[in-house]
């Protein structure tokens, strides 16, 4: 157990302010002045516009064991079929109810209610031409590599890696079809069309393991202020590169 004394933050950047907020507005009739303040303070995920994940997974006979603890390997999998992976991705693209894809609450959130309608921009899939384990080895499937970018304005818990699941799935069996996922967005639930006798069948829901995922950018509105606090020292021998 870690006590006050064994955390210490130093220079934190204070909280940001909107435009227009901490300032006196004059009353020309009565003379009098108001402060305007926020309705509530900037919460880093409510205030957010837009965000991107990133997964990161391989398939084939071996993995890269340097990248082990930051990639997937798919077990038992030697083929990723990128056109079907698209194709799946692409069901999920634009305004739907994610409900289906969001993980059981736990702890003291069980039965708590939710707004389950996110939005994607984008998924992007696409596989990395250089890898360290094929520069030596006899063939060039022995590992391979893809990244599934996901855009969106926000995201339900384990949301993101219930849609890699997914589309790993149909991208690598025929577990599922299209049918099944575009069901599971208009009814919030799992429903096999793949057998007779749905009964027997348990729902193909996957969730991908953690350690694949990544979060690679937060965008706020504008008309917020972050006033960083800066370690001069390390700003100055490594400063920053536009992009």
């Amino acid at each position: 157990k870690m006590l006050p004394p064994d955390v210490r933050v130093l220079n934190a950047s204070p909280m940001p302010e909107k435009d227009g907020t901490n300032t006196l507005t004059v009353d020309s009739d009565s003379g009098s002045t108001s402060q305007n303040k926020l309705s509530r303070p900037f919460h880093p995920s409510l205030d957010t516009l837009r965000k991107t994940y990133r997964y990161t997974l391989s398939v084939g006979e071996i993995h890269d064991p340097i990248r082990s603890r930051g990639v997937w390997n798919v077990p038992y999998c030697t083929h990723f079929d990128l056109e079907r992976a698209r194709e799946c991705a692409q069901q999920f693209i634009g305004c739907h109810d994610f409900i289906a894809y969001r993980g059981a609450f736990r702890g003291n959130e069980r039965g708590k209610t939710q707004n389950t309608v996110c939005t994607l921009f984008d998924i992007q899939i696409s596989e990395e031409k250089t890898s360290i384990v094929n520069e030596y080895a006899p063939t060039p499937t022995l590992c391979q590599t893809y990244t599934i970018d996901i855009f969106g304005d926000r995201f339900l818990y384990k949301m993101v890696r219930f849609l890699v699941g997914t589309i790993v799935q149909y991208a690598t069996s025929d577990r599922i079809e299209i049918d099944d996922v575009v069901t599971t967005l208009n009814l919030g639930r799992w429903e096999t069309s793949t057998s007779e006798d749905k009964e027997d069948v348990s729902p193909p829901r996957f969730c991908a393991p953690p350690h694949g995922l990544s979060l690679r950018s937060v965008e706020f509105d504008s008309s917020w202020k972050f006033n960083w606090m800066v370690d001069q020292q390390s700003y100055q021998s490594n400063p920053p590169t536009e992009h």
